[in-house]
């Protein structure tokens, strides 16, 4: 998400239980962990135990940061990352991170781009439609940075109240900038009585500074953010191009995943499970990502493509890999694909998942 005006890019999302408290800020090396949970020595859980409302550092995905794998949800993991807002640029790929993000313990929101000069309606309408598909979705957040092309504070103002409408019962919100909003809204108090989400790219993940008088961060009436945008895509988290954040959230996951490694029982790992894409999952990106969770006492996985000649499966591609994932761009296009994968310890190799099958049409 990207502001590109004069004073600041700016991220606005409108989060949480409506007016709260002034948060206090933080950097993230000093922010507890989620539950207190060591990543490397979690438990076992069949349920989301969830912690108290918190203040996370999070990341926002989008249709650029590419679908998700599991070992970048576990580095997300690791670096204390525990919210993820994935973009609606491209369903396909925010289906994908969805399923990604939340099976790899992290909750996560939706944030809407809304572009002007297309129905509001639709396009706040097509996160609804992937709230109701997820019911782990917690916040719709509305993306306000779109250049308003000559149209006036009053008709923008209309068009952010439809997008509002079109939100129905979903819980929802605003994402834009001091820039944005005081040019061409004129710094509008209408929206006041909603939480913010903003972004000021100054690699400070603190909330503090909105407090300073001398700082000159407030604008729009809004009292205290509840989250802000402070670092942008250019600089590579867990090698993704994401937008880093601090924001609270109403409940943290403590362990949905278990990241302990178990003890050496001297034979080689099970077979992968959970492979994706699979089902048959037709690919439109120029690119593929086959990934599946990482089995904790595997060395190396060996992953196995092949590709649909009209009469049978053939073999295309072979590669082993430290981690469970692998980025390709298939040169066979309009094909289907299938593909495995089996791990290797000091013992050896397990068995082979089962295939699973996709259609690329990128």
């Amino acid at each position: 998400m990207k502001i590109h005006h004069s004073v600041s890019r700016v991220t606005v999302i409108v989060w949480l239980l409506g007016a709260c408290s002034s948060p206090t800020g933080g950097d993230p090396a000093d922010l507890p962990d989620a539950g207190n949970v060591d990543p490397g020595d979690a438990s076992p859980t069949t349920d989301a135990t969830t912690a108290a409302a918190a203040l996370v550092p999070a990341l926002d995905v989008s249709v650029w940061t590419r679908t998700l794998t599991d070992p970048d949800v576990d580095c997300m993991w690791a670096l204390g990352y525990r919210h993820v807002i994935a973009g609606t640029q491209n369903l396909e790929v925010t289906r994908q991170q969805i399923e990604i993000a939340t099976r790899g313990g992290l909750t996560i929101d939706l944030y809407v781009f809304l572009s002007w000069g297309r129905s509001i309606a639709a396009q706040v309408g097509e996160a609804v439609a992937l709230k109701q598909e997820f019911p782990q979705i917690g916040r719709i957040w509305l993306d306000i940075e779109e250049e308003p092309a000559g149209r006036s504070p009053a008709t923008l103002r209309g068009l952010i109240d439809q997008s509002i409408a079109a939100l129905g019962d979903a819980p929802g919100g605003f994402y834009t900038g001091k820039g944005w909003w005081q040019s061409y809204l004129e710094d509008t108090l209408a929206y006041a009585d909603q939480p913010l989400w903003y972004a000021r790219y100054d690699e400070n993940a603190s909330l503090a500074a909105w407090d300073d008088p001398a700082s000159k961060e407030r604008f729009g009436g809004w009292q205290a953010p509840v989250g802000k945008q402070y670092g942008d895509y250019h600089k590579h988290t867990c090698d993704l191009a994401v937008d880093r954040n601090l924001m609270w959230v109403s409940a943290v996951p403590s362990v949905v995943v278990d990241r302990s490694v178990p003890a050496d029982d001297g034979t080689p790992p099970v077979a992968p499970t959970g492979l994706r894409p699979d089902g048959g999952l037709v690919v439109t990106t120029t690119y593929v990502r086959p990934t599946a969770p990482a089995i904790r006492e595997a060395t190396s996985y060996e992953l196995e493509l092949q590709s649909w000649d009209g009469s049978a499966f053939v073999p295309y591609w072979t590669t082993t890999r430290t981690v469970s994932d692998l980025l390709l761009y298939p040169t066979l296009k309009a094909r289907d694909y299938r593909w495995r994968m089996r791990a290797s310890n000091p013992h050896g190799f397990g068995p082979w998942s089962d295939w699973a099958v996709f259609s690329f049409r990128g």
